[in-house]
């Protein structure tokens, strides 16, 4: 062998994009692929750069429309290239999808026309209050935001990790890129700033590393890497906990803050890949991060989705991801005790969980094929994948409370919604004796008024307030309701931030939620 050049063409992503073709035709022609194209005409000696990765767009892609600036664009790390055998016509295979070209120089064409491809990471995200606006980050692919008429918007750059917006105002909106790189917009994405933790001398994040807003106060933010950090003026300064890394050398992989106190918090270490070996553990912190106490009783596999249960935070569920152990767990008693779920699962890594917050029993998880259902906390599941691809590979399950849609982020496949399974049949069987059941005026800014007319007397009535999470904000009402028109004020409501709620009426025959609005 002899070595004919010199030029870095493959840069840092040799491992990874790095690709050669030869002109089937003309031998002293040939296409050098790394970040970029480039191709040579006299064998290998000189190549020259053909495409340019760095052309791509952001703002608004309207639907056809080119990714790129301009003719030149081709999307970065290019992992294979091929001459077609009767034209020569130069085909490219991407991080961003196909390009070709007709001899390896601009103008390349874009060929993703209807594909769905997109490989979306957790977390994706939507608003508490408008149905069209929801994010997620993509794999090399920067992070999208939909939002109303079916425009999609390229925001940030990287690849896009973590996304969240804000409950309370949806005009905040964060998203991420490698190493927890957290950005925060505040005016619907239009613009992004860094609202990223200054990291402590020698620590580092996982490549997706992990950061979770409180949902009672949406200012608090903990992100992880060796250490865990805190923000309590929505990402504007942070600090770490504690002046220790959490578990070294492992990082920090997954937080999860309890529904009712933002300072009790799980969170999940993973074994760093190039700092020996070391056991995956599952931690429990009731200061806030200060202090954690180490769960035993679960498997050791990389844990991929920690959840409370909206309405109990004694009540947790975790996924996992690997073979040959069980999946899903959950206590019940704040973690001193944990229970395998699996019941029937198959053996695949269990990528996310979703508890219906209006009905805290029934159970989504997606693993590595699809999703699967349980209406009894657990205790039995069935296939739930109507209308998906055949396997897909199913990274989050998201809640989205404006429209009581289940939304789920896929790697290989985007994104997908439909309805809860339990949308109606609870509503059914508690209206079934009820011949109304109103709230007026709605929206209300001070005072309301919950009308029941009921068919018979019906005992153990509980009226709750719930926000869009799920979680009782207040309850109303607790008590009998008798045959015939029953009334129950609403009032104070000023003290309760402006934004969507529910109303929840709890029965021993069935719950029921009607959407309640303060303005």
């Amino acid at each position: 062998w002899t070595k004919i050049n010199n030029q870095n063409i493959a840069f840092f992503q040799a491992w990874y994009a790095h690709d050669i073709a030869i002109n089937p035709a003309n031998s002293s022609e040939m296409m050098y692929v790394g970040v970029d194209a480039w191709k040579s005409t006299d064998t290998g000696n000189s190549f020259a750069k053909r495409s340019d990765w760095q052309r791509w767009v952001f703002g608004e892609i309207p639907e056809g429309q080119p990714g790129g600036t301009d003719s030149a664009f081709v999307h970065g790390d290019i992992h294979a290239v091929y001459y077609h055998p009767l034209n020569n016509k130069v085909y490219l295979a991407t991080d961003g999808g196909v390009f070709s070209s007709d001899n390896g120089e601009p103008p390349y064409a874009e060929l993703n026309g209807g594909l769905k491809t997109l490989q979306l990471y957790a977390d994706m995200a939507s608003s508490a209050s408008d149905p069209e606006l929801f994010t997620g980050g993509a794999q090399d692919n920067s992070t999208y935001i939909h939002k109303e008429n079916e425009r999609w918007f390229r925001v940030i750059g990287g690849d896009g990790m973590s996304t969240a917006i804000n409950a309370e105002n949806d005009s905040i909106i964060y998203g991420s890129f490698q190493g927890l790189n957290v950005a925060i917009s505040t005016d619907r994405g239009g613009n992004y700033n860094f609202a990223k933790p200054t990291l402590r001398p020698g620590d580092s994040p996982a490549f997706l590393g992990p950061y979770e807003l409180a949902p009672t106060d949406q200012d608090i933010i903990y992100g992880g890497a060796g250490y865990l950090y805190k923000s309590i003026d929505g990402g504007t300064n942070w600090d770490a906990t504690a002046n220790v890394p959490v578990d070294t050398p492992n990082w920090i992989v997954k937080i999860a803050i309890s529904p009712e106190n933002p300072d009790l918090l799980y969170i999940g270490t993973s074994p760093h890949p190039f700092l020996g070996t070391s056991t995956v553990k599952i931690m429990k912190s009731i200061d806030g991060g200060q202090n954690f106490t180490t769960m035993s009783g679960l498997p050791n596999r990389v844990v991929k989705d920690i959840e409370f249960d909206p309405t109990n935070e004694n009540t947790v569920y975790i996924t996992f991801s690997g073979f040959g152990t069980n999946h899903v767990y959950r206590t019940t008693n704040g973690g001193n005790n944990w229970t395998a779920i699996d019941n029937g699962l198959p053996d695949l890594p269990v990528n996310t969980i979703l508890i219906d917050p209006l009905n805290p029993g029934n159970l989504y998880v997606g693993n590595d094929l699809t999703v699967y259902y349980s209406e009894n906390s657990g205790a039995s599941w069935e296939v739930f994948d109507e209308a998906l691809p055949e396997a897909v590979m199913v990274y989050d399950l998201n809640d989205s409370p404006s429209n009581r849609k289940i939304r789920i982020a896929t790697h290989g496949h985007g994104f997908f919604q439909r309805d809860y399974v339990n949308l109606t049949t609870s509503v059914e069987t508690l209206e079934a004796n009820f011949s109304e059941f109103k709230i007026y005026p709605n929206p209300a800014a001070d005072q309301a008024m919950i009308e029941i007319n009921a068919e018979q007397n019906i005992e153990n009535i509980r009226v709750e307030l719930n926000n869009v999470l799920g979680q009782n904000i207040a309850t109303v009402f607790n008590g009998n309701i008798f045959a015939g028109q029953n009334k129950i004020e609403l009032n104070n409501l000023n003290k309760y931030p402006a934004g969507n709620y529910f109303i929840k009426i709890n029965s021993p025959r069935g719950n029921v939620s009607k959407q309640f609005i303060i303005k």
